[in-house]
């Protein structure tokens, strides 16, 4: 079965790992609330799989590790949130 599932996302500087499935794929990035959010559709019958996510502010130092971007996202404050799986 597909399902849609959401998470936060801390504005931390460290790499967050989320427990998705092998067979997934992240729809979109946001806010909501205020909070920066990550929508992703689910195979639920699927293996578990860790995924690392790291945001990454304007200005900030983006780590030497292989990163891909996968969205920008800018906050009703002002702020900016660049959004990199890594891996």
């Amino acid at each position: 079965m597909r399902t849609i599932h959401k998470y936060e996302l801390s504005i931390i500087d460290d790499i967050q790992e989320f427990n998705l499935t092998n067979s997934y794929s992240i729809n979109h990035f946001g806010e909501q609330d205020g909070k920066l959010m990550m929508w992703a559709d689910i195979r639920t019958e699927s293996v578990d799989h860790l995924t690392k996510i790291q945001v990454i502010g304007t200005g900030h130092d983006i780590g030497e590790y292989r990163a891909s971007h996968l969205q920008t996202v800018q906050m009703s404050n002002g702020l900016v949130w660049h959004i990199y799986e890594v891996g």
